[in-house]
Parts: C-alpha cells; structure tokens; sequence
C-alpha cells in the first residue's frame, strides 16, 4: 500500500501541470481501488477491522478469490474506460485505476521471478529447518522502507510452518539470508526483522 501511495503521489506531481486539478481524482482513484479487499474481508468476515484485513492479505497464502480484486478486474476496467470514453470527466478515474493495475502487474511479475530464483538457489529446501519438497515457497525476509526489491537475495525458501510462523513474526532473526541449517529448532535462516514479506 505504501507503495502505491508513493509511486501514485509521485506520478501525479509529474502530471500535475499537464492535468491540473484532474490529477487529483487519478492520484485517489489509484489507490483507493484497493478498497475491494477491504470490502471483501468485511462481507466475508463480518468485522470492521482495517487492522485484521491487512494481516490477512499479508498472510502466505492470501485469499485470492475473485471478489477480492473485482476492482481490478479486466471487465471492471473495461466497463469503467467504456464510460470515461464517453464521459470525459472520469478519464481520470480510468487512468489512477489502469495505473494501480499495471504497478501491481508489474509487482506479482517481478515478484515471481525473484521467489522463482530463490526456491531454485536453495534447491526447493526450507533455510530454516530442512524440509524439502514441493511445498516449500519463498518468503520475503527483507523489504525496503519504500519500493520493493525483487531481487533473489532479499528471499527466503520456507516450508509452509516456517513460512506461516516467518509472518507471525515466530522466527529467529538471522544474520544473512541462507545461513546454516542445524534442524527443526536450530538453524538461524529466517527473518531479519520480524516483518512480514
């Protein structure tokens, strides 16, 4: 999120004296198509926590369903530049929408690429306590206090117990990514700052 509304405020002072005013309802519209998932969490958990949906949809494996995104949806942005088309005064509300659809495009694409790397270097063996096999995923364990990094380095294989207790902050810090791995209780591979990834 932080991210978006960096990269957003960002673009919009680039665009600002080419939009004017309109760069206002772009900057908003950018960020605040996230409110599906909030939306979602709050029909399907009945719970008015902004706090508890975001611990949500940082968990490992998030939801993902369709309704949790439906703002970002290709017939969503389809229906919305239809309309822009046609009235001139929500173009930009279309361009902050495709904006924050393409960064996070961009995001999952190089996310992906970074996790993929990760998993191969630690030949698909959890860093923290052995496993091996083809459940195990590559967590995050650094992130950047502003723009993230994708590179393989900043990623860590976890099984899926390690990597659930990696976001609840259950690890051990660890000296460097990829460090010695002494067993189920021993190795210190894990997170360095107790963030979630």
């Amino acid at each position: 999120m932080r991210d978006h509304v960096a990269l957003s405020t960002a673009g919009a002072a680039v665009l600002a004296p080419l939009l004017g005013w309109q760069v206002l309802p772009a900057w908003a519209a950018s960020i605040l198509i996230d409110v599906d998932h909030y939306l979602w969490f709050l029909a399907r958990r009945r719970r008015l926590s902004p706090r508890a949906a975001i611990r949500l949809f940082n968990q490992p494996d998030p939801p993902g369903q369709w309704g949790t995104r439906s703002l970002h949806h290709p017939a969503a942005l389809l229906a919305v530049g239809l309309v822009a088309a046609r009235l001139r005064r929500l173009r930009p509300l279309a361009l902050g929408m495709g904006f924050h659809v393409a960064l996070d495009t961009y995001h999952r694409r190089q996310l992906r690429a970074g996790r993929e790397e990760a998993l191969r270097r630690a030949g698909h063996s959890c860093q923290r306590c052995g496993h091996q096999g083809e459940d195990v995923g590559a967590h995050q364990w650094r992130q950047r206090l502003l723009l993230p990094s994708h590179r393989a380095g900043e990623f860590i294989a976890l099984c899926p117990t390690c990597h659930r207790a990696a976001h609840e902050g259950g690890l051990p810090p660890a000296r460097r990514a990829g460090a010695a791995v002494s067993g189920k209780g021993g190795g210190s591979a894990g997170v360095t700052d107790g963030r979630p990834g």
